[in-house]
């Protein structure tokens, strides 16, 4: 048709007169010829600029061809030089046919197309006779461009040739030339005479190494490539000689050749077969990628030998295709009325080498241990095939396959036409997935086996189809008709899966459980016709979603049957039924009308909702009329709650709803909230506008109103209208907001916006009536009545705020003002009437006033706060366009002793603060009464935090006084500190001091006259070094670092020097040692050390006392005022009532020495101690070990003095001290003993005796010994004043005595013979000690002791006689 058009358009052009021919752009009626007729089916041509079309050089400045994507092909300047009177003589002569360019940017969509079946009778070669003869002197293209895309390289070529086709001869010449690479080319000169059937053939590709070829063939090294086909000859007797050579070495060759056969049965006159033959070899694995060479070897061969026939009968008798590992041969005989006779294939691929060989099939990589293939069919025999393939040991990316097999066999009938039958059998063993989802759903096993028949290539029958996995399968019988027009399938299939939980992974759930399904019927898949009926079954499913699964437990079951045909579709039953879900439908659906009705059932909502428990029902059904449709859907829940949605739809799309809802017993839901909520109204649209106008109300005086249009939803929507809501009575929420709230609040909007686009104009207007949230400060801010009133507009040209107006009792706000590009202005005020509201110490009023503007694209503004006692604070500050900001402030607070008594005067604060780009540059100096200040500048990189910040200055350490009672300090700290990095510890450097602070810590009854410490930072350490001197006397050093960071390691030594330790009543001593912490101050560590305690004096008589000295019981203080209160406070008098303290535990090695000297005095007690203790184990669980021993010591009781036969302090368990001191008496009547045991603070006293006998006696024969019976008066006084000491109410005369005197140890009393007795002791030096007694009848007793070391002693005694006595003693504790 196309060589007719053309035709026609010549004819027309050569009669019709010499016009304008010579210029038809776009739009002609040529151009629009070409056009049409030459485009198609997704083929769109379009010429540009025609001119000259029929005269002897036709030029065409651009042709572009399209598809349904764009333009593929240009092409452009083409010319066509020709002689048009040589077509009356029967000659097409072309001098040049050429383009100046063509470009192919892509692939064209590819267009289906059907496929014509060729002719049965093959025909011998020939050139076709055209009706005209062709001659091309010249055919050019200077530039013909390839896009990456069309052969995966870019390319531009150049093209040269010429063409003569006529008088049954073909001669033709091309010469194909890469235009940046002149070296590589393709050549071609072809040639054909009809008359002697005399084929030339010379084909030759040359290219230098990376060129086209090589890269489009991805040959390694991208090597130079030669390929030549030479040959000269009839057709009876044709040899092309074929080459492939890279790099200059031959690769592959060989020979095609053609010659004529005469069969031996065939008729004389009949012309002769053709036989070809084909044999080529060679090594080409230098052309093949590293991993495909052991495929194919050093010698790979191919051998093709066959014939033509005249009747069109093919007959290939051998072909064999031989590599390392693949050997494959068959033949084919196919009779001239296309009917197959003889096809037989048989082939193996074997490692040559090892267990696998790589199959050269490109990527992904693909490997194999084995495979056959067996093909037979032999016609003349009988009808029977089969067809047998496995493969062993497949691996490929992702997969592995231990053995993948096919078998078939059947008949094949082509007596009339075409009917195959067969069976079918398939297995993929031994399958291993590297998808661990899809490996456990598949397994490990799959089979495949069926009957199929196939008649006249039109219909196809499947029967008995099985697919079974392990524990899953999938059947069809079924018959599919017109295979060569549309599809009609009938027939059932069926899939059951015994075990969900196989998919589980696949569908990333925790899928058990069980289903099977069948469909029944018969349909055009491509018409959209059906008519199905479908069964359904899952038992006892799960998909791992509670909710879910709770309503298909147990077993469920689907029923659908449907059709659709050409007057529509129907649904003649859809059940669903489970056990707690339940749903039925049935309807048609037609041109005109249509009518569904469905329900559905649940049989406990809490199965849903908890809260919520009873049956939900829905019913419901749509019906059309004409092209109308209407509809009802009703809702029934558990305690009557209801939904009720009624509506229509006409033709032009307008809807009319109507809906009414009521939810009860809303407590369900929201706690302490009983009640209803309903909802009433409409919804109708008209075009894109919707129409709203709804109520809903609740209890407690809730509801909420809206009457409102929107429209585009579809695109930009815009909503105008009122909306509303009302809570009479906030006390309702409060459980539910889990605060007291009380009072009311309306509120209402009216107005117009637009969602998406963010434009807007409302007016808001709120009320809230004495509301209260459980705060009490935010309560006192907003009791009474308060209003908000706001009008406001946002659109294309900015945001206007009308009107703000805040107005309660005690808060008030206005603002006005708007935000436009390049210009904008807000000014605002607040007021709060009282500060004390918030802040008890700030009486008076506090307001705010302000304002921001705008020039061209930078801000600025201020902000003025104005409190009591004239405190204030300004800002002021500008935003620059480019992101640049400078801030200045200004502030003062007024009379800060109304929070820190201790300081009274003012605080004042100013500075600047600047941004330029991402750094911040700050400058503030702050100062205070009492000399506080401190100054602060630097730089900080706001997106790294990176700083270079100092910070210099003194503070008032009495400023925390108020958080450290009872205790207190006074003093200033000084620091010098910079901050250079980022914001962690290690950039921190500088140092904090302090001198001569004072500290009180009442707790213990001491006080740090002179406090001198420096802290210096560095490397994320602080190193610590402080000395404190007591004011009592003496003075302790604590130095080392202290990390910076968790858990904040630390390495500290104490150093106590000289430290005097008393309560100013019952003990005193003096201190030395060195105690050291290693460890984390916040996760524990470990104390180790020694102090060594010199002198140290208790009085047990005033350490204990008697009544007054016991402890004071808890009492309740009935009507304590906040200030008593407070003062108990700040005396240590409050239990915090804490559980634990949630310090961490320290382990404990701590050494508590005192040789000697340790005198225990009081209640007639005179005793000297020495000795040791181990503080062990930890602050959690003290272990402490050792003990003070008793020296010497006597007990005075009743004016006689006894010695004392033991004594001991001890620590207990939690650091308690605990004596025990006891006196014994010999008599002729047994043993009498006085004990004094107990803690330090309350001992008891004991008296006993051996053999036992009343108290009283005791302590006589500890007294009186063998003189009991004769009592004097003076004996009576002494034993009332020792009674009196014992219990800790004497006078305690001989204390002042001892202290007067300026001895040890000083006691008065009797002599076993009755005499008056006075005895004193004193250390003349350490470890010298010295006593003297003398009595009134004249006797006197000198004893020396001298401490040689700590276990041996020297005893030295004389008397008035002259009598002495020396001794070396040696002692020992175990």
């Amino acid at each position: 048709m196309r060589f007719l058009a053309f035709a026609l358009i010549a004819v027309f052009y050569l009669t019709a007169p010499a016009r304008a021919q010579d210029d038809d752009d776009a739009g002609g009626f040529l151009v629009n010829l070409l056009q049409n007729n030459l485009s198609g089916d997704n083929r769109y041509i379009r010429v540009t600029g025609l001119q000259g079309a029929l005269s002897g050089a036709a030029r065409i400045r651009e042709i572009s061809v399209s598809d349904d994507e764009g333009v593929w092909l240009t092409i452009r300047d083409a010319v066509l030089d020709w002689n048009r009177l040589a077509l009356v003589r029967g000659r097409f002569s072309v001098n040049t046919l050429s383009a100046a360019e063509i470009i192919v940017a892509r692939k064209p969509i590819p267009t289906q197309a059907a496929d014509d079946l060729p002719e049965p009778e093959a025909k011998p070669f020939q050139v076709p006779e055209l009706p005209v003869a062709v001659e091309i002197g010249e055919l050019r293209i200077d530039r013909f461009e390839l896009d990456q895309s069309v052969i995966g390289h870019e390319a531009a070529l150049s093209l040269n040739g010429a063409l003569s086709l006529a008088n049954g001869t073909l001669e033709s010449n091309l010469e194909i030339v890469r235009l940046d690479r002149n070296t590589d080319r393709l050549t071609l000169v072809a040639g054909f005479q009809n008359e002697t059937s005399v084929i030339s053939l010379d084909v030759t590709l040359n290219e230098d190494k990376g060129g086209l070829v090589s890269e489009l063939l991805n040959i390694p090294d991208r090597p130079s490539v030669l390929l030549t086909v030479k040959g000269e000859g009839p057709v009876t007797d044709f040899t092309a000689d074929v080459t492939l050579a890279s790099d200059d070495v031959e690769r592959l060759g060989g020979q095609v050749r053609l010659s004529s056969v005469q069969l031996s049965d065939a008729d004389d006159a009949a012309p002769p077969s053709i036989g070809f033959q084909a044999e080529l070899a060679g090594d080409v694995t230098p052309l093949l990628a590293a991993e495909f060479r052991e495929f194919f070897g050093d010698e790979v061969q191919l051998k093709l030998v066959g014939r033509s026939d005249p009747d069109g009968r093919l007959a290939i008798q051998q072909l064999d295709v031989l590599s390392n590992a693949l050997m494959l041969n068959g033949a084919l005989d196919i009779a001239g009325d296309r009917r197959v006779e003889r096809v037989l294939l048989q082939g193996r691929i074997s490692p040559p080498r090892g267990t696998s060989v790589v199959l050269p099939i490109g990527e992904p990589r693909t490997s194999i241990q084995s495979a056959l293939i067996s093909v037979r069919l032999e016609a003349e025999k009988d009808n029977t095939w089969d067809l047998r393939l496995s493969v062993d040991g497949i691996e490929r990316t992702g997969i592995k396959l231990a053995r993948s097999e096919i078998t078939a066999n059947g008949t094949l009938d082509q007596a009339d036409a075409m009917h195959l039958k067969g069976t079918l059998n398939a297995a993929l063993r031994g399958i291993g997935l590297q998808d661990e989802a899809l490996s456990k759903a598949i397994g490990t096993q799959v089979r495949l086996d069926g009957d199929f028949e196939l008649k006249d290539e039109t219909a196809l029958k499947l029967s008995n189809f099985l697919m079974r996995g392990l524990d899953y399968s999938a059947t069809v019988d079924a018959e599919i008709d017109g295979l060569d027009s549309g599809f009609q399938v009938s027939g059932t299939a069926g899939v059951t899966a015994a075990d969900l939980s196989r998919f589980s992974a696949l569908a990333g759930r925790d899928l058990t459980g069980a289903v099977s399904a069948t469909i029944n019927g018969e349909g055009s898949p491509l018409g959209g016709a059906f008519d199905f009926d479908l069964k359904a079954t899952a038992q006892d499913p799960t998909i791992g979603i509670a909710q879910v699964d709770d309503l298909i437990a147990g077993e469920t079951t689907l029923s659908l049957q449907a059709e659709r045909d050409e007057t529509g579709l129907e649904i003649r039953a859809f059940d669903l039924a489970g056990t707690a879900l339940s749903a039925t439908a049935k309807g048609a659906v037609r041109s005109g009308a249509a009518g569904l009705n469905f329900s559905a059932k649940l049989d406990d909502l809490a199965r849903l909702i908890p809260e919520a428990p009873g049956p939900l029902t829905m019913q419901g059904d749509v019906s059309q009329s004409g092209k109308s449709y209407s509809g009802t859907v009703r809702l029934n829940g558990p305690r009557e709650s209801f939904a009720d949605l009624d509506g229509t739809v006409a033709e032009d799309g307008s809807i009319d709803l109507t809906f009414d809802a009521l939810l009860n017993q809303i407590q369900q839901f929201v706690p302490n909230f009983p009640g209803s909520v309903s909802a009433k109204g409409t919804a109708a649209r008209s075009g894109d506008t919707w129409q709203i106008a709804a109520r809903a109300e609740g209890s407690a005086g809730i509801s909420a109103t809206v009457d409102a249009a929107i429209s585009g939803l579809d695109s930009a929507i815009h909503v105008n209208g009122t909306a509303g809501v009302t809570a009479a009575d906030l006390s309702r929420f409060s459980a539910l907001a889990g605060r007291d709230l009380t009072g009311a609040v309306s509120a209402t909007i009216n107005g117009e916006g637009s969602p998406l686009g963010g434009a807007f104009d409302f007016d808001l207007k709120a009320t809230a009536q004495d509301p209260t949230i459980g705060i009490a400060q935010v309560d006192d801010l907003i009791a009474g009545e308060t209003t908000l009133s706001l009008q406001a507009e946002r659109d294309e040209t900015g945001l206007e705020i009308r009107a703000f107006d805040l107005a309660g009792t005690a808060l008030s706000a206005t603002a006005k003002g708007a935000v436009r590009s390049g210009a904008a202005g807000l000014n605002f005020s607040a007021k709060l009437d009282d500060l004390a509201r918030l802040i008890p110490e700030a009486p008076g009023p506090l307001t705010m006033q302000g304002d921001v503007s705008q020039s061209g694209k930078s801000y600025s503004g201020t902000v003025r706060l104005n409190g009591p006692r004239e405190s204030f604070a300004d800002l002021d500050g500008t935003v620059a366009e480019d992101g640049s900001i400078d801030l200045t402030f200004d502030a003062l607070l007024a009379r800060i002793e109304r929070f820190i008594p201790e300081f009274p005067g003012s605080v004042s604060a100013k500075g600047t603060a600047r941004r330029s780009g991402d750094t911040w540059q700050i400058a503030t100096r702050a100062e205070g009464p009492a000399g506080i200040s401190a100054d602060v500048a630097g730089s900080v990189d706001q997106a790294s935090l990176v700083s270079d910040i100092t910070a210099k200055g003194q503070v008032q350490l009495g400023a925390v006084n108020r958080f450290i009672t009872p205790n207190s300090v006074r003093g200033t700290a000084s620091f010098d500190l910079a901050l250079r990095g980022p914001p962690a510890v290690e950039s921190l450097s500088g140092t904090i001091t302090t001198a001569n602070t004072s500290v009180a810590i009442p707790a213990v009854a001491q006080t740090i006259d002179k406090l001198d410490a420096t802290v210096g930072l560095s490397a994320g350490q602080a190193d610590v070094s402080a000395t404190a001197g007591f004011r009592n006397g003496g003075q302790v050093r604590v130095s080392g670092p202290v990390s910076l960071a968790p858990p904040f390691q630390a390495s500290l030594v104490t150093d106590i020097e000289q430290l005097v330790l008393t309560d100013r009543v019952a003990i005193e001593s003096v201190a030395n040692g060195r105690l050291s912490y290693d460890g984390s101050l916040t996760q524990g560590g470990s104390l180790d050390g020694e102090i060594r305690f010199g002198e140290t004096s208790i009085n047990i008589a005033t350490l204990a006392g008697s009544l007054g000295a016991a402890p004071i019981p808890p009492m309740t203080f009935a009507g304590e005022t906040g200030a008593q209160w407070a003062t108990r406070k700040r005396a240590g008098l409050i239990d915090a009532g804490q559980s634990g303290s949630g310090l961490p535990i320290i382990g404990l090695n701590v050494r508590l020495e005192a040789a000697n000297k340790v005198f225990v005095r009081g209640r007639g007690l005179q005793a000297e101690l020495g000795g040791a203790i181990l503080v062990g184990g930890t602050t959690a669980q003290v272990a402490p070990s050792g003990q003070i021993d008793m020296i010497r010591g006597t007990m005075a009781l009743l004016g006689r003095r006894l010695d004392l036969t033991k004594g001991i302090l001890t620590l207990q368990g939690n650091l308690e001290p605990y004596m025990e001191f006891s006196a014994t008496t010999h008599t002729s009547d047994g043993d009498a003993t006085l004990e004094i045991a107990g803690p330090l603070t309350m001992p008891k006293v004991t008296v006993f005796s051996d053999p036992e006998r009343p108290s009283e006696e005791a302590l006589a024969m500890l007294v009186f010994g063998d003189q009991f019976a004769g009592l004097s008066p003076l004996r009576i006084a002494q034993l009332a004043a020792s009674l009196a000491q014992l219990s800790g109410s004497g006078n305690a005369i001989g204390e002042g005595v001892r202290e007067g005197l300026g001895v040890d140890t000083f006691d008065i009393g009797t002599d076993d013979d009755g005499n008056a007795q006075f005895g004193a002791g004193k250390y003349l030096a350490d470890g010298v000690y010295t006593d003297i007694s003398i009595n009134t009848a004249g006797n006197t007793e000198v004893n020396l002791n001298l401490d040689l070391t700590d276990n041996l002693t020297v005893r030295g005694r004389v008397d008035n006689t002259g009598e002495t006595a020396l001794g070396l003693f040696f002692e020992r504790d175990y």
